[in-house]
């Protein structure tokens, strides 16, 4: 979302009741690549709103269904893994909301 930097803009985000053990979101400033803020949102049996005043360039990531690291199950080298190679069990879905630029139509997309 590229925002007005000279004043904050109030922002909402509608997380609908998906069937979700975790969903996390994290709020990032494109100009800096630090994380701004982030939240950890359980069981969204009946959903929520999100409010937020933000500015600036920012990218917004949700990501559905998180296993925390050590919890998914699986070791980060198993016995006969090759070296330097992780693996994973991914069960999240991610999102992210990007500025599209002019010449493709322009606006936000998912």
């Amino acid at each position: 979302m590229n925002l007005p930097s000279d004043k904050t803009t109030q922002v909402a985000f509608y997380l609908p009741n998906f069937d979700t053990g975790r969903t996390e979101v994290e709020f990032w400033d494109l100009n800096t690549n630090a994380l701004l803020t982030s939240i950890t949102c359980d069981k969204l049996w009946d959903g929520c709103y999100l409010v937020y005043e933000l500015s600036g360039n920012i990218n917004v990531q949700i990501a559905f269904n998180v296993i925390s690291m050590g919890e998914d199950g699986y070791g980060t080298t198993p016995k006969g893994t090759m070296p330097r190679y992780v693996g994973y069990k991914c069960t999240d879905y991610e999102y992210a909301l990007n500025q599209v630029a002019p010449q493709y139509g322009g606006g936000t997309e998912i």
